[in-house]
């Protein structure tokens, strides 16, 4: 009787993942952390690592790529990008993919694998808001030791904490002035004790520390011309018309005017006296109306005063008779 062999052969395929390739007897090397991406600011720094190993005693070699898709295949090789570590760049704002092909080379022959992708997101840094003024310091006139308030509206809308710093200056210049101890708030009283021209300006901060960038911003105002006045005498008034005396005869009365000016721009005051009497107590117009009263004379005269920036000048008429 005859024996019947039947043969069976097999053929074993081993169907590699597409990021990975060996040739020969190279171990294709087996990534056990792979790269980890992140989100950033402009200028920060991001590290990205791999760690893979072989056990075949082969040399592993790494090579960075980058892609604008999130794809480990495709992308463009980095110069020099050749260690297990990588810095991404983060000059500009972006988003930006890597991978890591990682070669193990064994007697000639090789065999790599890519790493999966790590996603690099690099954002601008958002500065502190600049303030806007929308109320200048306005320039002003006073006279020596009178009062002006230097006064300036700004806002944000980013949430900062706005501060303020005045500045004096020789110069009708918003830069390059003497900061003024203390002055550091929205208004600022200069002081009015010395004559001459001051200009001043205030530079308004915003301080936000929730910004990503800077966290302060800064604005100057416009400038403000403070002039202080030396103070004049007050012109001593020219009284014009004299009153004129004369004779009151019994229920009669006669009226008695002053006629006065000043060309300084003062105000006139009047107070009318009697020889005897003196100050006549609520006698201040320029008229007096005085009564007839038994017999006899008496004597008036009126104290012209003119008052100008707390200065006062005085002039009187000369006496006159009443006869009664």
């Amino acid at each position: 009787m005859k024996k019947l062999f039947i043969i069976f052969t097999c053929c074993i395929s081993i169907i590699l993942p597409f990021y990975a390739s060996a040739s020969g007897s190279a171990q294709i090397p087996a990534i056990s952390t792979q790269p980890v991406g992140g989100t950033v600011f402009v200028s920060d720094v991001i590290t990205l690592a791999v760690e893979a190993a072989v056990t075949d005693g082969g040399t592993l070699s790494y090579q960075w790529y980058s892609n604008v898709n999130d794809s480990n295949t495709t992308g463009t090789l980095i110069n020099g990008a050749t260690n297990k570590t990588f810095t991404a760049p983060t000059s500009m704002a972006g988003t930006i993919f890597y991978y890591v092909i990682v070669t193990n080379t064994k007697d000639s022959q090789t065999a790599t694998v890519a790493s999966t992708t790590a996603r690099v997101t690099v954002n601008a840094r958002v500065n502190a808001q600049t303030p806007n003024i929308t109320a200048q310091p306005a320039s002003s006139a006073v006279s020596l030791g009178g009062s002006v308030t230097l006064s300036v509206t700004a806002a944000v809308t980013d949430g900062g904490t706005l501060s303020y710093q005045w500045f004096s200056n020789t110069s009708n210049s918003s830069s390059g002035g003497t900061g003024i101890s203390g002055a550091t708030g929205a208004s600022y009283a200069p002081p009015t004790d010395t004559a001459g021209d001051v200009f001043y300006y205030v530079t308004v901060t915003n301080t936000n520390n929730n910004a990503s960038g800077a966290t302060t911003a800064a604005a100057n105002s416009s400038v403000a011309k403070v002039t202080v006045n030396a103070l004049v005498n007050a012109q001593i008034s020219e009284i014009m018309d004299q009153p004129e005396g004369g004779k009151v005869i019994l229920d009669s009365r006669i009226i008695l005017i002053v006629t006065a000016r000043v060309t300084d721009g003062g105000k006139l005051t009047y107070q009318w006296y009697e020889q005897f009497d003196g100050e006549l107590k609520g006698e201040t117009s320029a008229s007096l109306k005085v009564n007839a009263r038994g017999s006899g004379q008496a004597r008036y005269s009126c104290k012209v005063t003119n008052t100008k920036n707390g200065k006062t000048a005085s002039a009187s008429s000369p006496d006159f008779n009443v006869w009664f």
